[in-house]
C-alpha cells in the first residue's frame, strides 16, 4: 500500500496525481490502455472543498438525491451517539446510471477531532473520467450530514481499490 496522501487544494491533488501517472516507473504498473495505481489512500483537507462545487454536475445532483435517501440511518446512529462508529452506509445499486456504473461501495461517517469526518471506500475510480465526480458526490454528503447534525466540516478521506487513468 502505497503511503497516504493529505491535500488542502483540488489543484495540489490533480498535480500530485498527474505527475504520479507520468512518471511511469516501477511504481506504476502499465497496462496497454491504461496506467494503474494500487490501493490508494489520502486525504482532503475541508479547506479544500470549495474547490469540488457540484451545482453544474447533472450525475453528481442525481447520485446524491439517490445516496441522500441513505441518510437516515447515519442521523440516527449519530443522535444516540456522536462517536458512534455505525454512521454507515453501503451503495449496493451501483448500476444507479447503465451508462456510467458507480464504484462506491461504502460511506462510514465518524465525529473525531469535534468535527464529522467522512471515510469514503470506493472499489476503483478513473482519474481522467469519474475521480473529480466521486470526490465531489463526497464531499456534498459530507456538507449535508454535518449541516443536519449541527457538527462543523472534518475531513475526507478516500480509500481506492484501483486507481487507474485512461491514456
Amino acid at each position: 500500500m502505497r503511503e497516504s496522501k493529505s491535500f488542502s487544494s483540488k489543484k495540489d491533488l490533480i498535480t500530485y496525481y498527474n505527475n504520479l501517472f507520468k512518471s511511469a516507473d516501477n511504481i506504476l504498473v502499465r497496462n496497454i490502455r491504461a496506467q494503474y495505481l494500487g490501493i490508494n489512500v489520502f486525504s482532503i483537507n475541508n479547506n479544500a472543498f470549495k474547490d469540488f462545487p457540484i451545482s453544474d454536475n447533472e450525475y453528481a445532483i442525481k447520485f446524491l438525491e439517490f445516496l441522500e435517501n441513505k441518510l437516515e440511518k447515519v442521523y440516527d446512529e449519530m443522535a444516540k451517539d456522536i462517536y458512534t462508529r455505525r454512521a454507515i452506509f453501503n451503495v449496493d445499486d451501483w448500476m444507479f446510471d447503465e451508462n456510467m456504473p458507480s464504484c462506491f461501495n461504502t460511506f462510514h461517517f465518524v465525529y473525531r477531532s469535534n468535527c464529522v469526518n467522512l471515510i469514503v471506500y470506493l472499489r476503483s475510480s478513473d482519474f481522467a473520467s469519474k475521480f473529480i465526480n466521486d470526490i465531489s458526490i463526497s464531499i456534498e454528503l459530507l456538507r449535508i450530514v454535518s449541516a443536519e447534525i449541527y457538527m462543523p466540516l472534518g475531513e475526507l478521506i478516500v480509500f481506492q481499490g484501483d486507481f487507474h487513468n485512461v491514456i
